[in-house]
């Protein structure tokens, strides 16, 4: 048994890419690593190496347990694992990561690479629920993932509902034994933990409260109606006023609820600038039609916004 970690504060490090590659050095060969994320500090094992993933799930001291997940690098790898994901289990992948979210997927949905992880890795990282998936928005977790070929289990950073690791001092503390090596990066980012989201057939909801609040959760679930034209200052900004009234007419609701019932409608400019107001034209021929531009300012169209709109016009 190991007496003690290796713990190696990479803020001090010389190079901090000679610490990276000891950690997949180590994780490679089967040794778990402690690991700093956004919300706190995880112990981490190769998820291909099953004696690994033993050892992590049976490190913690008494009286402790925790919520296991398989890290990710980004949503387009997730869908080897969920290759049937629902349009809105792919909106809050690609909008909440890297990010501090966890979410949960239905069974009927995962296959892909899931099968051919060892049985024990399943065990763990898939529950009654489903498969838990994160992508952590951390540098140094970020550069082990880019050179280690396989995935990683993680831990989750609460342990027992309430008892967290914040510092790499107190993970080291929950653990029965100490993990090879514990990369030091200070007090995680946020002072609460990640958010954790279950999917099922009726929707989402929210099964720990975190970081990312629910309403946002909300907004970022929906459906993102995108109008284009050249200056969003005319065109643009009066479909978007103008479908977002129909929109709202439809479902029986304000225009500023839209979101609360699934839909989020924006615009953009090919060629605009950031934060003109719509045209005086454009104003007066929605004031007619009861639509108000008065709020409307322009933003240039880019790439994230395509990527995230589900309907371009």
């Amino acid at each position: 048994p190991r007496t003690m970690s290796q713990v190696i504060d990479i803020q001090q490090a010389s190079d901090p890419q000679d610490v990276v590659h000891e950690a997949v050095r180590l994780l490679a060969a089967g040794e778990l690593v402690g690991l700093p994320t956004e919300t706190g500090y995880v112990v981490a094992a190769n998820a291909a190496d099953a004696i690994a993933v033993e050892e992590l799930t049976g490190n913690l001291i008494d009286g402790l347990s925790t919520e296991f997940c398989l890290a990710v690098k980004h949503a387009g790898e997730a869908l080897d694992y969920v290759p049937d994901m629902t349009p809105l289990g792919r909106r809050l992948a690609s909008r909440c990561w890297p990010g501090p979210v966890t979410i949960t997927f239905p069974e009927n949905g995962v296959g892909g690479l899931t099968q051919s992880l060892s049985e024990a890795t399943c065990n763990v990282i898939v529950s009654e629920n489903g498969l838990r998936l994160r992508a952590p928005a951390h540098r140094v977790l970020a550069d082990i993932q880019r050179l280690l070929p396989a995935p990683l289990v993680l831990t989750g950073e609460v342990f027992s509902g309430d008892r967290r690791a914040n510092t790499a001092e107190e993970l080291t503390g929950l653990l029965r034994e100490p993990p090879a090596l514990v990369i030091d990066d200070g007090e995680s980012r946020f002072g609460t933990p990640g958010t954790v989201i279950e999917l099922d057939d009726s929707g989402w909801h929210v099964s720990r409260a975190g970081v990312v609040q629910e309403s946002a959760i909300r907004r970022l679930a929906c459906d993102i109606h995108l109008f284009v034209c050249t200056g969003n200052t005319c065109r643009s900004p009066l479909a978007e006023g103008m479908f977002r009234k129909m929109l709202a007419e439809r479902l029986g609701c304000a225009d500023d609820d839209l979101a609360d019932h699934g839909h989020v409608v924006i615009s953009a400019g090919l060629a605009a600038a950031h934060g003109s107001p719509a045209s005086r034209e454009s104003i007066e021929l929605a004031h007619r039609q009861g639509i108000d531009l008065g709020r409307h300012e322009s933003q240039p169209l880019t790439e994230q916004l395509l990527e995230q709109a589900d309907h371009v016009f």
